[in-house]
């Protein structure tokens, strides 16, 4: 069973799940009470077999956390859990879906390969201030794909339209082995808030995921 990792975090609070993605659609909803009502909702809602596979993982990790409710959407896409009151994140990259749940909390979660593709795109979501403070080799990728995931799942937790990543959303400077305790802050809404991140360095992957500071 491919349940790549389970791990706890704001003092057993929370809890990160992460599932690598192996089997066939058919094998990954096997264990599911509902599993065949599943395969046919997703097999409806996506043509690509890649997003299926996604859809499906997600749903195979709750059911591995011990989770009954179904997910739900609100109109701006952030997920739910319809009958249970813990909050949810999802994310997914090539190959693997991720989980995060808090019990009271909102959470923001994102999921990235690794890749020097980042380089293409810093511009959109690195601040100047992040620019002075990152190192300058292109070979040194993981800096930059902390930032650009501790963003994405930021962009969960403030979840507004409009938000632009360079502009409204900040990481505060940070060492290598300070990545599991960073701290990041928007300026997009009046409140202005703060938010703390633990983020994780895979050979395959960088995963990031946050919670309000206060």
């Amino acid at each position: 069973m491919p349940l790549f990792q389970h791990r706890p975090f704001d003092e057993g609070r929370g809890v990160v799940a992460i599932w690598h993605m192996t089997e066939s659609e058919e094998e990954l909803m096997a264990p599911l009470p509902n599993g065949d009502a599943l395969l046919e909702e997703a097999r409806g809602r996506f043509k690509a077999a890649g997003r299926r596979l996604e859809w499906l993982s997600v749903r195979r990790l709750v059911h591995e956390l011990g989770i009954t409710s179904p997910i739900a959407y609100l109109p701006s896409g952030r997920p739910y859990l319809k009958d249970d009151e813990r909050r949810i994140s999802i994310s997914h990259t090539r190959g693997y879906a991720a989980v995060a749940l808090h019990t009271d909390s909102p959470v923001g979660l994102d999921i990235e390969q690794r890749t020097d593709k980042v380089w293409r795109v810093k511009d959109k979501f690195l601040s100047h201030e992040e620019k002075l403070f990152l190192p300058s080799e292109k070979k040194n990728v993981e800096p930059m794909l902390v930032i650009w995931t501790v963003k994405e799942a930021l962009f969960k937790l403030v979840d507004k339209p409009g938000v632009d990543f360079a502009e409204h959303f900040h990481v505060s400077p940070f060492e290598a082995e300070e990545v599991e305790s960073l701290v990041a802050h928007e300026t997009f809404t009046d409140e202005r808030r703060k938010f703390s991140f633990s983020c994780q360095i895979y050979p395959d992957f960088v995963l990031s995921v946050g919670l309000p500071l206060g």
